[in-house]
């Protein structure tokens, strides 16, 4: 096996992973660009009977009316749902769960793992970085050694060989 093959092959597999991961990353943002309401309207609209489920996933909402359409919605991370709601003029029976359907999303078990590689992985990859350029170098160093005995070996015994 070709050495610099395989370096040259975990480098285009780097660049590879790097460009999924900016076309996924794009994709999210582009998913959450949806116009979003405040959780004013999303009271108001509970008030008025309009909403037929809240799902809550950390800080986002997303609110479902029942005419089937989906809003995005965020609410504050100091206070739950529904004490946000009370604060804001909706009353105990408007969210009863004959009127309203609240769903809260436990977060994901991977959601400890994305933010643990979050931190370890930039210090994997410049090692790895520092890893290919240092066995590069050494490689160079370690390749003109023999050729510079060489040259002391062909000028004859009688001079003093310094290479070895």
């Amino acid at each position: 096996m070709n050495p610099t093959r395989n370096r040259s092959s975990i480098i285009y597999l780097l660049l590879f992973i790097a460009i999924i991961s900016m076309v996924v990353y794009n994709f999210q943002q582009q998913s959450t660009t949806q116009e979003t309401l405040s959780i004013n309207q999303v009271a108001a609209d509970i008030q008025s009977g309009e909403v037929e489920r809240v799902a809550e996933d950390d800080n986002r909402l997303e609110v479902v009316y029942m005419d089937g359409t989906k809003r995005i919605s965020h609410k504050e991370g100091t206070a739950t749902l529904v004490e946000q709601l009370k604060d804001l003029g909706v009353t105990t029976e408007q969210l009863s769960p004959e009127r309203i359907k609240l769903e809260i999303k436990p977060p994901s078990a991977w959601l400890g793992i994305a933010t643990a590689l979050g931190y370890i992985l930039p210090f994997i990859i410049l090692a790895g970085v520092f890893w290919f350029v240092f066995r590069q170098a050494q490689g160079s160093n370690n390749e003109r050694v023999p050729r510079v005995q060489q040259k002391v070996e062909t000028l004859g015994t009688e001079h003093i060989a310094i290479g070895r």
